[in-house]
C-alpha cells in the first residue's frame, strides 16, 4: 500500500481494496499488507494519543472490509529485523518490521518489548530483534566513540 506523504491510504486505495475484498476475497482468504512505514513501533515511540494515530483510512478497511483477514503486517524504513506478537487476541496480525536490505543498522534497544497497537490498544510483545536489545546497546556505544575513525 501506498501511504504517500499523510501516513495513510488515500480515498481511492481505499474504495479500490473495498470493491476487491467484496468480490474476489473468500471467507478463508488471508491478507499481507505491506506498508514503507512500521506505524505501530513508532506510535508507540513517539507516544501517540488514539486520536492523533496514523492510517486512518488503512486501520478502518482492516476493521471493516478485511476484519479478521489480516494475518501478517510488514514493513521496512527502520533498518533492522522485529516482529511483534500479539499476546490477548491471538487473531489480531503478526507485527514485523525487515528494513535490513544492505543499509546501516538502526538500533532496535531504543523501542519497547511491550507495545499497544491501534485504536483499540492491542497488547503485542516482541518476540525477536535482530540486532538483539545486548548487541545493539553495543553498537551504539562504539558508534558514540569510534564513528569516526570506522567510517
Amino acid at each position: 500500500l501506498d501511504l504517500a506523504l499523510d501516513n495513510d491510504i488515500n480515498i481511492e486505495q481505499f474504495e479500490f481494496f473495498v470493491k476487491l475484498a467484496e468480490r474476489s476475497m473468500q471467507p478463508e482468504d488471508a491478507v499481507i499488507i505491506v506498508t514503507h512505514v512500521p506505524s505501530w513501533v513508532l506510535s508507540d515511540y513517539e507516544k501517540h494519543s488514539v486520536e492523533s494515530l496514523p492510517e486512518t483510512n488503512l486501520r478502518e478497511l482492516m476493521r471493516t472490509h478485511l476484519n479478521g483477514k489480516v494475518k501478517l503486517r510488514l514493513a521496512g524504513d527502520l533498518h533492522h529485523y522485529t516482529r511483534h506478537m500479539p499476546t490477548d487476541c491471538l487473531d489480531k496480525p503478526t507485527l514485523i518490521v525487515s528494513g535490513g536490505g544492505g543499509a546501516f543498522s538502526h538500533p532496535t534497544h531504543c523501542f519497547r518489548d511491550r507495545i499497544q497497537v491501534g485504536d483499540e490498544k492491542d497488547n503485542y510483545e516482541r518476540v525477536c530483534a535482530y540486532p538483539s536489545a545486548k548487541v545493539s546497546r553495543h553498537l551504539s556505544y562504539l558508534n558514540l566513540w569510534q564513528f569516526r575513525w570506522r567510517n
